[in-house]
């Protein structure tokens, strides 16, 4: 089975997110961005998987990071997704899948203010940017 891991990479954070083949998601997290090329290269060597990376501005050093965390040179491929958007969708994602209940169900989406980071939910929207899904995970 091929997997992939959606990077939305920042300058003091970076987005995770693992999904199978199919677009199902396996996991989502945030890592500090000191952790995030070992974790990812961790992640990818061990899943056999392909690295959807956001191409922002800290791509390229993050590039270069996972490719010198990687245990014997080991060869994993690594791909530039255009991430135009995508902390928007992931925002409107996170959002989503954290309505609130009773009364401050009201408050549109557009005025509401997370409760944490969302950039999880922005590599998510990268690997499936990826793989040529839409959002619900379907072909």
């Amino acid at each position: 089975m091929r997997f992939v891991i959606g990077v939305d990479p920042g300058s003091s954070k970076v987005g995770l997110a693992l999904l199978d083949g199919e677009g199902r998601l396996i996991k989502r997290r945030i890592v500090a961005r000191s952790e995030a090329a070992s974790e990812i290269a961790c992640l990818a060597a061990n899943k056999h998987a392909t690295i959807a990376l956001g191409n922002g501005t800290t791509a390229k050093q993050l590039v270069s990071e996972i490719r010198a965390a990687l245990k014997d040179g080991g060869s994993v491929d690594i791909v530039m997704v255009d991430e135009m958007n995508s902390t928007l969708e992931g925002r409107t994602n996170y959002l989503t899948d954290n309505r609130p209940k009773g009364l401050a169900a009201l408050i549109p989406m557009g005025l509401r203010s997370p409760k944490r980071h969302w950039d999880d939910y922005v590599a998510e929207v990268i690997a499936r940017r990826y793989l040529g899904c839409d959002e619900l995970g379907e072909e």
